[in-house]
């Protein structure tokens, strides 16, 4: 029996040790024949190495001295992947959970599809097992974030065909390799957020498809770690949105991120100013943003 397409799985892991534990039992619970999972711990300041080098001794775990964002963090795995051979790729967050068939059927409709394509599972919530996380979305230029889409929606057996869309979360994303080496990996200046939307608009851009392939499933805690810093959320939400609206939009949806960034900057003045600690947190963190975007500061937020 010949045997399926190689498909490297890569985890992220950044102290949520327990997060990654979950996922990887899920994958290794799953019916398909050759597949790796490579654990990249992004400089966890836990006993996270310790803890799943003992728990998975069969899995490659990839250590890094420092916290290098998602999108680099993932990029160690992707090289190590590319290296190893594999024929696909999936990035993978840490704090969520497969279906037992996810590769079976994402790799069987890729390799039955002539085009380059991005594709990925739908996504349910983890503790709402039959509500819509995502099946991709497109994006909101004029509020400086992705539309909802079908997130929030109970699953009444509607979301079955695969579909083209925009834009996919980076929490699963499933590509052949060709599509890397055709549009390159996470850019690495983002450090986190908006990553996932910047490559989906690669591929678009590059002629590739970006497809849901909703017979594939996987279900999202969706507690980032980066949720507990309102700061930061809010700083890497704007700085990055501006970004790819330079990047990628056009004339008429640049007028729209502006005036958003307009209506939105009068908002924040007013929480900054009569807000409680945790609202001029996050007002800081959209001027700040700003600043950093017109200055031409990317990668990881440095204090000044």
């Amino acid at each position: 029996m010949e045997m399926p397409p190689k498909v490297a799985i890569i985890l992220l892991n950044w102290n949520e040790y327990q997060d990654t534990i979950e996922c990887a039992i899920s994958l290794k619970e799953m019916e398909y024949a050759n597949y790796e999972i490579l654990i990249v711990d992004n400089g966890s300041t836990n006993d996270s190495v310790t803890i799943l080098q003992e728990k998975f001794p069969e899995i490659t775990l990839i250590k890094s001295k420092e916290n290098l964002g998602f999108c680099e963090g993932n990029n160690v795995g992707i090289r190590h992947a590319l290296k190893n051979n594999s024929d696909y790729l999936f990035v993978l967050n840490n704090d969520t959970v497969v279906d037992r068939h996810v590769l079976e059927y994402l790799v069987k409709f890729a390799e039955s599809n002539s085009y380059m394509c991005i594709y990925a599972p739908k996504i349910y919530f983890y503790d709402r097992p039959t509500v819509i996380n995502s099946c991709g979305t497109t994006l909101n230029w004029l509020k400086l974030r992705p539309y909802i889409g079908e997130c929030g929606k109970e699953d009444n057996g509607e979301f079955t065909e695969i579909v083209e869309k925009d834009i996919f979360p980076g929490a699963a994303l499933f590509m052949k390799k060709d599509v890397i080496e055709k549009i390159g990996m996470f850019e690495s200046g983002f450090f986190l957020i908006h990553e996932d939307t910047d490559l989906c608009l690669r591929s678009k851009n590059a002629g590739c498809k970006n497809l849901l392939v909703p017979q594939a499933v996987v279900y999202h805690k969706t507690q980032m770690s980066i949720g507990k810093h309102p700061f930061l959320t809010n700083y890497y939400s704007t700085r990055n949105f501006l970004y790819i609206a330079r990047k990628h939009a056009n004339l008429f949806n640049q007028f729209l991120v502006h005036l958003g960034t307009c209506v939105f900057g009068v908002k924040h003045v007013v929480k900054y100013v009569y807000g409680n600690s945790e609202e001029k947190k996050i007002a800081r963190g959209f001027f700040e943003g700003i600043r950093d975007f017109y200055l031409g500061k990317m990668g990881k937020y440095n204090q000044i």
